[in-house]
């Protein structure tokens, strides 16, 4: 038995949105990279939509570590001194991404105005930070609800069930001018 999100699809829509808002330049937030597991279905979703959309991932734009508020705080440091920087960054989940906003509040970088964020889970977190974060809506009490039912009805054998995802539109990304 085993109930997912669609993580690589959910990944895509956020890339998308971003790349639709005129966006080129665009990072990856996440905790560690592996061959597998969540952050790597959603790096697959995120390389495809750049792809697909005739751009490169940028070595430079990923930064993998912690899923942490923290790791996204420290991040947001590190990205204000890069001398190219993303206009954009799709963090894998919202608490690295409020901490990445948080982080760039000290550092005079401004959301969305300077650099664009959009997270992943939508969490409660996501509409009480400043700006607003728009982000990805997986519905973990859905999830929870699946997995008691499978197990009320002692469906060990039945096949994966994977959840959908939506895009929940807020204040933390902006449109790009034309050039």
């Amino acid at each position: 038995m085993k109930i997912s999100t669609s993580d690589r699809k959910g990944a895509k829509i956020a890339t998308q949105y971003l790349i639709d808002k005129g966006h080129k330049k665009i990072g990856f937030a996440s905790g560690v990279i592996s061959n597998n597991g969540v952050t790597y279905e959603r790096y697959q979703g995120f390389s495809e939509s750049l792809k697909n959309a005739g751009l490169k991932v940028n070595k430079n734009y990923i930064y993998p570590g912690n899923v942490s508020q923290e790791y996204g705080r420290q991040l947001a440091f590190e990205i204000a001194k890069q001398k190219d920087r993303p206009t954009a960054i799709f963090a894998c989940a919202d608490i690295i991404a409020i901490g990445l906003i948080n982080g760039f509040k000290h550092t005079g970088i401004k959301v969305p105005q300077d650099i664009s964020i959009i997270g992943f889970d939508d969490t409660w977190l996501a509409k009480d930070c400043d700006p607003q974060l728009t982000t990805i809506k997986q519905d973990v009490a859905i999830k929870g609800e699946k997995a008691i039912e499978m197990l009320i009805n002692k469906e060990k054998n039945k096949k994966e069930i994977i959840l959908d995802v939506e895009l929940i539109i807020r204040e933390s990304v902006k449109q790009m001018e034309v050039e």
